[in-house]
């Protein structure tokens, strides 16, 4: 069995306990609108969630339009 890093596949993120606690932490700190119309990222990490069935990056720091 290949090591996920010698696949070369993008689309299968290898990350440490730390990354992936980093990043769940980041979020669960999203800041929605009463409507969801906007998200705000208050923090230093770039988190991706869906919008209307399309990846959408929010980065660090970052308020993003939904609707």
């Amino acid at each position: 069995m290949k090591n996920v890093r010698e696949t070369g596949e993008d689309s299968i993120w290898a990350a440490t306990n730390h990354e992936i606690y980093t990043y769940v932490e980041a979020q669960k700190r999203l800041v929605f609108a009463a409507d969801a119309s906007i998200v705000h990222n208050p923090t230093a990490t770039t988190v991706w969630i869906g919008v209307n069935g399309e990846p959408t990056a929010i980065g660090a720091a970052e308020t993003v339009q939904l609707k």
